[in-house]
């Protein structure tokens, strides 16, 4: 869910001094980065030339509910 809000806005009865936005995210899966062994195993199944140049990861709040062994094991595996 996303709450957006443009400068001047009047919110409860406070004016926005800036345009800004809130994302209320759960996900437990993208937390974990659970799909990343998935990912890892479309890749290697499709031809050199079909493969991504380039990857584009988001999410890297999410990892801060993991410990810092399990987020580090996470990051190492998506090199």
């Amino acid at each position: 869910m996303v709450f957006e809000y443009n400068e001047g806005d009047d919110i409860l009865g406070f004016k926005a001094p800036r345009s800004n936005r809130f994302y209320f995210v759960h996900d437990p899966n993208g937390g974990k980065v659970q799909q990343l062994e998935d990912y890892h195993s479309q890749l290697h199944q499709m031809k050199d030339e079909d493969k991504p140049y380039r990857h584009l990861i988001g999410g890297f709040q999410l990892l801060q509910k993991l410990t810092p062994a399990e987020a580090d094991d996470r990051l190492s595996k998506m090199i």
